[in-house]
């Protein structure tokens, strides 16, 4: 009946107002986290002149009930939505009891043996049932993609061209990257290409640098039935059995595993693992994974050996066929740290593929603190290599509260290629606490010859908070300075950020970033601030110089009057306006002229702007826009709550350029 109601209100508007473009929305928001959307859009053909209209429906609901019965307590949990972008985000999670049914998501595998380690992400349906001693799992499920990551090492230029991974193309949206542990955002921070695989970073690197990447590749679609049965034999000894039946174009096999756990002691386990995958034309051969893991208070030791005779590629996680043995152990104590990795992968022949060895060393002591890393890749004949030696020395300054460490170390590399660096380095540090501390290093590179400065440190005491850092070196130059002063008259704030570096592609570029405010509220008595920005980029010998002048100054405790000024070489703006509240309505007025170079011809623009509204019951803001060539721009947004659980939203955009164009959006929310 509301759908209706609305398509004859979007026609009378229609043969009153003959605009080209028309939408309607009506949404529905439930206090059961239940959304609903219905688009109706009208609009003339542009070759017949014929009215067309379009329908868009969408929903999403998400749900969580606990329950108790008289045996068992439980609960239903769920999420669901037609959005295609957030289709891999519905689940349901029923659970009463013993007895567990899931429809979802599953990136780990769990439910085979851990010598099956798939890499791609599976959907579908899963029944458990559990007690004291027995579990059972029956599944029935669909993979889609696979789960890659991804971990590269950058120096400084490698981002002047795009970025290639292994594996491609990629699905959408499902790329996630860490520079040096902290996230980056797509669109601002990188670009990615889908198709091929490649990464765009939009900013330089400056040292050597850290990336890890998470993200799906499309792979083939096929199902996975079976199921899994562990049962407590006793208190040391864990016996499974699993059956899995893969259906495909390419995959069409079974699998039948067992499973052992034992337990002989609190500190030493066992597990062995074995399977056989049958598929017609391929000989029956026996894969087995045996592991020894012993952890004690201060130690603990892996050792982990597997046998893979059968390569069914998208089911196994590395995808060849071999042997492998991992080990891996750590030594911890109040003054020491050591670890220790090392992997061996052989050919079913035992011919040697690849293996890696790292180890670190820590020794924390009063006074000396050594270091040492290192780190060994084998592929064949290509070797690569990683290794720091560091030596601190540690005095203890009492009378100043504080301690003085000496750093004395080597950072040695060797890749693929045969290339060599040999950076010695030499640092001092100053420390009071984690929050005061300021030190420096000076790197060599191919010997003792200086090549690169760093300081860095941070200073919060009371009032005044400040960190930076200086990185030089003869290829780039970047200082990063954040300076704050508070319980002053005037409270400072201070941004500065210069960078300049020289790159094969990009050649020479400088950049310049000053952000200071200065708030004068403690000492006025009234809101007062006071913004300036300086922006400077050199590149390629264009310079671009952006300033910026802005601040705000109240006139009496309920009206505050802004304003704000950007230069940009032949570009400019001005800004000014009030805000207030006056009772129950708060309100905005502002005016912005601005001007740029279009084609060699100046363009001025005049705007005026105005809202008003009050949170609970309407808001309304106009905005009308000028040009020297007589074209304008124009919009209106009112919500308005006409009942208390009914809202009612006119939003219309207008413009002449070479067309008149305008369009009306009328919006309904209903909340439960």
């Amino acid at each position: 009946m509301k759908a209706r109601i609305a398509v004859i209100i979007l026609l009378l508007i229609q043969v009153l107002f003959p605009i080209q473009v028309m939408a309607l929305e009506l949404t529905y928001e439930g206090q059961e986290n239940f959304w609903a959307s219905l688009n109706l859009t009208v609009f003339e053909d542009e070759v017949t002149g014929e009215r067309l209209y379009e329908e868009d429906w969408s929903f999403s609901h998400s749900l969580e009930v606990s329950f108790q019965g008289e045996d068992d307590d439980g609960y239903l949990k769920g999420y669901f939505t037609d959005n295609p972008q957030m289709m891999d985000q519905i689940f349901l999670d029923l659970s009463l009891g013993k007895f567990k049914l899931q429809w979802d998501k599953f990136e780990k595998a769990f439910f085979i043996p851990t010598w099956f380690n798939p890499e791609q992400t599976f959907y579908g349906l899963r029944f458990s049932y559990t007690d004291e001693i027995d579990r059972v799992d029956l599944i029935g499920l669909k993979a889609k993609n696979y789960f890659r990551e991804e971990d590269l090492v950058l120096n400084p230029g490698d981002e002047s061209v795009g970025i290639s991974l292994k594996h491609y193309p990629v699905v959408m949206d499902s790329v996630r990257i860490w520079l040096n542990g902290e996230e980056l955002q797509y669109g601002v921070d990188y670009y990615f290409d889908y198709l091929s695989g490649v990464i765009f970073l939009q900013f330089p690197i400056f040292k050597t640098s850290h990336l890890h990447i998470q993200y799906l590749e499309e792979g083939e679609k096929y199902r996975v039935l079976g199921g899994r049965y562990n049962r407590h034999l006793n208190e040391k000894l864990i016996s499974g059995i699993v059956f899995l039946k893969t259906q495909g174009k390419e995959m069409n096999q079974n699998l039948l595993g067992s499973e052992w756990l034992y337990k002989p002691s609190p500190w030493w386990l066992i597990e062995l693992d074995t399977g056989l995958i049958y598929k017609e034309g391929v000989p029956l051969n026996l894969n087995w994974r045996l592991a020894h893991q012993f952890n004690w208070p201060n130690l603990n030791f892996t050792v982990d050996y597997q046998v893979i005779k059968d390569n069914f590629q998208s089911l196994l996680y590395k995808g060849f066929e071999g042997k492998s043995l991992n080990l891996s152990g750590q030594y911890q104590s109040e003054k020491t740290v050591i670890r220790h990795h090392k992997n061996y992968n052989w050919s079913l022949n035992d011919q040697l593929i690849e293996q890696n060895s790292e180890l670190e060393f820590i020794w924390i002591d009063s006074q000396w603190i050594p270091y040492l890393y290192y780190f060994q890749h084998k592929e064949g004949e290509l070797i690569t290599e990683h290794g720091i030696a560091e030596l601190g020395y540690q005095t203890d300054l009492v009378h100043k509260d504080g301690s003085l460490i000496y750093l004395l170390g080597i950072d040695v590399k060797t890749s693929f290629e045969k290339e060599k660096s040999f950076e010695p380095y030499f640092g001092i540090k100053y420390q009071r606490d984690p929050d005061r501390s300021i030190g420096a290093r000076i790197y060599g590179k191919e010997g003792i010859r200086f090549n690169q400065l760093v300081i860095s440190g941070c200073w919060m005491q009371d009032s005044l908070n400040w960190k930076g850092e200086l990185n030089y070196n003869s290829e780039y130059y970047r200082m990063e300075h954040e300076l704050a002063w508070t319980g002053l008259p005037v409270d400072i704030t201070l941004n500065l950020l210069a960078n300049r570096y020289i790159t094969g592609v990009n050649g020479e570029q400088n950049d310049f970033n000053l952000d200071l405010n200065l708030d004068f509220t403690a000492w006025a008595e009234l809101e007062t601030r006071l913004r300036l920005g300086l922006y400077k980029e050199e590149k390629d010998g264009v310079n671009t110089v952006i300033y910026q002048l802005g601040g705000e100054r109240a006139i009496n405790p309920r009206l505050v009057g802004y304003g704000e000024i950007d230069l940009a070489g032949a570009e400019r703006s001005y800004t000014g306006g009030v805000r207030g509240t006056n009772k129950a309505m708060d309100y905005d007025v502002n005016y912005t002229y601005s001007e740029t170079l279009l084609d060699g011809e100046r363009m001025q623009r005049n705007k005026v702007g105005f809202s008003v509204g009050t949170m609970d019951l309407f808001t309304l803001s106009l905005e009308l826009e000028v040009d020297n060539q007589r074209h304008w721009w124009s919009g209106l947004d009112l919500n308005y709550s006409i009942l208390p659980n009914v809202d009612l939203g006119v939003h219309y955009t207008g413009e002449k350029l070479f067309l008149n164009n305008h369009h009306i959006t009328l919006q309904t929310v209903y909340h439960f």
